[in-house]
């Protein structure tokens, strides 16, 4: 990496490489090789929301650009939904049957809508829920797949499938901005702009522990065990938290996180980065890798059913689907060296002796 006053971003002839450059002047390069990642010209403005389904099969993304969009897990599009009212998703979350996708709106809604074929029939509204008074920016399902949980600038609401509302309580001061149930389903975890995350208690809405940060929380997730809860905040930390509240580990990181995701095996969390890189570290905090792609910061973060792919959002409308297994798969200097390859042969101002820095690296094919 170095740096100039400039602001660009280009792609190579040959579609192999990208260079960009932010407004601080830094300049990246990265090698796109297409068996490690599937970039997506998704959406004409801002991602919200990127989720999977349950049976591996569908993506779906929400944008700023008032589509909601459904895509097979290969990246082909399948079906765009603008809503008559013009209104904008702001979130989306697939049934436990993936026949169904839950979504949550600025106009104050949550809506079901019918998926059952996606291939062959449009997507057709079933059920519309009221009651929120302010944008619905987060919402999860159950692990037994009976309960919506949705949640606006302040209040977390609890319904059924048939739009009943089961239960509603004030959770936060400010927005809402990501919902988690526990793998039991007895706790639901709420991130706010307030500053913090907290636990509830499913039964009766009463709190179990409040998780501080010292900025937004834009992500919290429970780890599929059960006995861990993950939270990212845009004061840069990533933090591992006990279902009771007790800190177990501050991960810093140089630039404020999003939202997050832990695989399915509980081994991987991947985080949304406002500094436009998705990272992936262990469930102890270990950086495993830093995934470089996006052109502005990333929203949104989630693994396929079977944990081999990541799919990102960005505020650039791009979204990524990455190959977590070939990715993973490479040694930390196979890794490096698959990026900067083609940046070491071709630029005019790398020192002859530093050409050959990863002669004889097996690369990523």
């Amino acid at each position: 990496m170095f740096r100039s006053q400039v602001g660009f971003v280009a792609m190579s002839a040959n579609g192999l490489m990208e260079i960009s450059a932010n407004n601080q002047g830094e300049i990246k390069l990265w090698k796109l090789n297409h068996d490690l990642l599937k970039p997506l010209k998704a959406h004409e403005h801002k991602i919200w929301d990127v989720a999977t389904s349950p049976d591996g099969k569908l993506i779906a993304s929400t944008s700023v650009d008032q589509t909601l969009k459904l895509w097979r897990s290969d990246g082909t599009l399948l079906q765009t939904l603008k809503d008559n009212k013009s209104t904008v998703f702001r979130t989306a979350v697939f049934s436990q049957d993936s026949r169904m996708l839950v979504t949550g709106s600025v106009d104050q809604q949550v809506q079901i809508w019918d998926i059952s074929n996606p291939e062959t029939s449009e997507i057709k509204l079933l059920k519309t829920f009221a009651g929120h008074q302010a944008p619905v920016n987060a919402l999860a399902i159950a692990p037994d797949g009976k309960t919506i949980a949705s949640g606006d600038n302040k209040t977390i609401r609890l319904w059924n499938f048939e739009g009943k509302l089961l239960h509603s309580f004030p959770a936060h001061n400010q927005i809402i901005w990501r919902l988690g149930f526990s793998l039991d389903g007895q706790f639901i975890a709420s991130a706010s702009a307030d500053g913090t995350a907290k636990i509830w208690r499913v039964a009766d809405g009463l709190l179990a522990a409040t998780l501080n940060h010292d900025g937004p929380v834009w992500g919290v997730a429970f780890s599929p065990q059960g006995n861990l809860v993950v939270t990212s905040s845009r004061d840069g930390n990533l933090k591992l938290w006990e279902l009771d509240g007790t800190l177990l580990k501050t991960i810093p990181n140089l630039s404020g996180l999003n939202r997050l995701a832990i695989s399915p095996d509980g081994k991987i969390i991947a985080t949304a980065g406002v500094d436009t890189n998705v990272k992936l570290w262990s469930n102890t905090g270990e950086l495993l890798a830093i995934l470089p792609g996006h052109q502005s910061m990333v929203f949104s973060v989630a693994f396929t059913a079977d944990g081999n792919f990541l799919v990102s959002g960005g505020e650039e409308g791009t979204m990524i689907i990455w190959n977590l297994k070939n990715i993973l798969a490479l040694k930390p200097l196979n890794y490096a060296c698959n990026w900067v390859q083609d940046y070491l042969q071709t630029n005019v101002e790398v020192e002859e002796g530093d050409r050959d820095l990863c002669k004889g690296v097996e690369l990523g094919k």
